[in-house]
């Protein structure tokens, strides 16, 4: 007779296995590491489902399953601590020229080690759901008077202060790879106070975002702050084109968020969700199938995204800044807006930045950036994308970020310019 626990590992084994999941996601399942892992793992689950078949014992077949268990427990914790000590992306990344050496080490004792346990940056759909409880001696976010959790801005003013300066922009503004010191409003807040202007900087950056939802929550933070600011700063260009050419014209996280919502297919929407809620309590599942139905959701969902004219993306970011240059104005804000270097818009890219600058996308961003620079006539509107064409070294580490050698350069001239202003 077939005891539960035959049954239970054959289940198993019919769902788990290449086959299956390439009929069930339409050949997405697969991989050089992925799909020998599935074999070797369903061959485990045929040799305890023959084991706990052919054993008669109850108690043997018991303490199979419970050292299955065990097994698995110890799989998770070992995981756990490879994931965040091994070698990964971040690791590539450090190997670009352009970080100090306290930025590498200072990163891997206090964000691996930390950080990235406890908030996944990207995870949150909405602006108001920035990671809480985040305090890692260095890489922190910190309760506004305004609302949200944003990420921790050095000031040496104090937050009560009535002169405010509100940061907007998408991750080269939160900058989740630099401490709390490094990032551009606390280079900016620090220059300010070295001058004696006394502001109180918040940074409402967050990844994936551009302009028009940036100004989106500029309106809703100006519609309940009993502390309204002086000066309002938006840092954008890279995400505007890049989320029109990939995602469709949405903030990616919101559109897919989005999508999900209206999405038809109750199949792989539950799937979707169940295999997101594995994935909270199962390091190896997350980066293994976990990883795969998130991706084969999101190219689903991405199947009918609309086409984008560089005349549509430049008035639309164009458009973007006229709305929220007048909604400054009627609120008696100063406002201004800087077009953001990135390596496609640099005349002479240095190292990893030459790759992205010579694509077929980088033609098609520059062109976009002409556009704007052209037809935009606002006196505080600042085309700073050739920042760093007097320099002869490399500054991104990738494609659109900066270490804090970038952002000094950055915060130099968003400070000269405000600083400037504030004199007048």
């Amino acid at each position: 007779m077939i005891n539960f626990f035959t049954l239970f590992y054959t289940l198993i084994l019919l769902i788990l296995n290449p086959i299956t999941l390439n009929l069930i996601f339409h050949n997405k399942m697969y991989g050089q590491i992925f799909t020998p892992a599935l074999i070797i793992f369903d061959l485990i689950i045929f040799l305890l489902a023959y084991l706990t078949f052919k054993n008669k014992n109850k108690l043997d077949s018991i303490i199979v399953f419970f050292s299955f268990i065990i097994l698995i427990v110890i799989c998770e914790v070992a995981a756990g601590k490879f994931m965040y000590g091994k070698k990964n992306s971040f690791d590539v990344i450090f190997k670009e020229p352009v970080f100090f050496e306290d930025e590498k080490q200072n990163f891997r004792q206090k964000y691996y080690k930390c950080a990235l346990k406890k908030a996944d940056y990207y995870h949150k759909l909405y602006f108001f759901s920035a990671p809480k409880n985040l305090d890692c001696g260095g890489w922190s976010t910190i309760k506004s008077k305004n609302g949200p959790w944003v990420r921790n801005t050095i000031n040496l003013s104090d937050q009560s202060n009535e002169n405010n300066i509100w940061f907007f922009g998408g991750s080269t503004m939160y900058n989740g790879a630099l401490s709390d010191k490094d990032t551009i409003p606390s280079l900016v807040s620090k220059k300010l106070n070295l001058s004696d202007k006394k502001f109180y900087v918040e940074n409402f950056g967050i990844g994936g975002l551009d302009l028009h939802y940036e100004v989106n929550n500029f309106f809703n933070l100006l519609r309940f702050s009993k502390n309204k600011p002086e000066i309002v700063v938006f840092y954008d260009g890279y995400n505007d084109i890049f989320n029109k050419i990939r995602h469709g014209g949405e903030f990616f996280i919101f559109n897919f968020s989005q999508s999900l919502m209206y999405d038809q297919n109750n199949f792989y929407k539950s799937i979707y969700f169940f295999s997101e809620f594995v994935s909270d309590y199962s390091v190896i599942y997350k980066n293994t199938l976990g990883k795969k139905i998130k991706k084969f959701n999101i190219e689903r969902l991405r199947q009918n995204k609309k086409k984008f004219s560089i005349q549509e993306i430049s008035e639309d970011f164009i458009n973007s800044i006229k709305f929220a240059n007048d909604l400054a104005k009627n609120h008696k804000i100063e406002v201004y807006f800087f077009l953001q270097p990135a390596p496609f818009s640099r005349k002479n890219p240095v190292g990893i930045e030459a790759l992205h600058h010579k694509t077929e996308e980088a033609n098609f961003a520059r062109e976009i950036y002409e556009n704007i620079s052209t037809n935009i006539d606002l006196k505080n509107f600042y085309d700073i994308s050739n920042i760093f064409d007097n320099y002869s070294e490399q500054f991104f580490y990738d494609y659109a970020h900066l270490s804090r050698k970038g952002n000094l350069v950055i915060s130099e001239k968003i400070f000269e310019i405000l600083n400037r202003n504030i004199n007048q």
